[in-house]
C-alpha cells in the first residue's frame, strides 16, 4: 500500500494500554466494530484466526450486533480456525493439522450463536486461517472491508499493538470474497488463494494485495523483492 492514505481509507493503530495505550481503548474498538457491523444491508462475511470476546463489556456490543443483522435478515458467516487436539502432543497436532495458538474460540462462537442465524464453520488445514477480516455488503456500491492485524480477543485489543484497516472498495471485497467462498465452501485453508494477487486503485491509493497459502511467494517478493542470492544485500526503500 502507498504511503498515501485516501479517505476510502481509515486506519487504527492500537497499543498496549499498559505502554501508553488509552485505557479506554478496548472498549471503543468493541464500538467500532459494532457500529461497523450495524452498516450492513445485505451481507457480512468474517474470516477470523481468534475470536474469543471474555470480558462482557466488549463482547456485549459486538455479539448483539451481529445476532441483531442476522434476525434482520442479513446473511452472517463467520470462518475461524478450526479446534486444537484435546492430547497437546507435537505428534497429535501434526496429525490434526493444528497449531498451538489458545484454543477456544470455537466454544466460544457455539456458546454465544446456538440457535440464532449466524452461521459458523470452523476451518481446518495443515496451515494456518491467520485472517482477520469482515466484508461488507459485497456485490453492492457500498461494499467495505474491515482488515489488519487483530484479532477479536480481549487482548488484541488491550494489551498488543495492531493496526485496523476500513476500506471502502466494491472491486477489493470482491478479491477478498472469493478467498472466504474458498474457505467457506472447501473448510479448507491448505487450497485457498491461488491465483488471487492483484491491484486495485482507491481513489489515488494503488493496493496490492495477495491471498496465503496460494500466493505465499507472490508474498514473500513483495515483502522481499530481492532474489534470494541477493538477499545479503540491504533492503532499498
Amino acid at each position: 500500500m502507498s504511503k498515501k492514505v485516501s479517505s476510502a481509507i481509515n486506519p487504527t493503530f492500537l497499543t498496549d494500554v499498559n505502554h501508553g495505550g488509552n485505557k479506554g481503548q478496548p472498549l471503543l474498538i468493541a464500538e467500532q466494530l459494532a457500529e461497523f457491523i450495524d452498516g450492513a444491508k445485505s451481507n457480512l462475511h468474517i474470516a477470523i484466526y481468534d475470536f474469543r470476546l471474555t470480558e462482557s463489556t466488549l463482547a456485549e456490543p459486538v455479539i448483539t450486533a451481529l445476532k441483531n443483522k442476522a434476525q434482520a435478515g442479513v446473511k452472517v458467516r463467520i470462518a475461524f480456525d478450526h479446534g486444537k487436539p484435546e492430547t497437546k502432543t507435537v505428534d497429535a497436532f501434526i496429525a490434526s493439522g493444528s497449531d498451538p495458538a489458545p484454543k477456544g474460540t470455537k466454544a466460544f462462537l457455539e456458546s454465544v450463536f446456538e440457535g440464532t442465524q449466524v452461521e459458523i464453520k470452523s476451518i481446518a488445514g495443515s496451515k494456518l486461517m491467520h485472517n482477520k477480516y469482515v466484508i461488507r455488503d459485497v456485490n453492492t456500491s457500498e461494499a467495505t472491508l474491515w482488515t489488519g492485524s487483530a484479532n477479536f480477543t480481549d487482548d488484541a485489543w488491550t494489551y498488543q499493538d495492531n493496526n485496523i484497516l476500513q476500506i471502502s472498495s466494491p472491486q477489493l471485497c470482491s478479491y477478498y470474497e472469493t478467498d472466504f467462498q474458498e474457505l467457506w465452501v472447501s473448510g479448507n485453508i491448505k487450497t485457498t488463494g491461488v491465483g488471487d494477487t492483484g491491484k486495485v486503485y482507491i481513489a489515488s491509493t494503488e493496493v496490492d494485495f495477495a491471498f496465503s497459502p496460494g500466493e505465499g511467494q507472490t508474498i514473500d517478493h513483495i515483502i522481499f523483492p530481492q532474489k534470494k542470492s541477493d538477499r545479503s544485500q540491504p533492503l532499498t526503500q
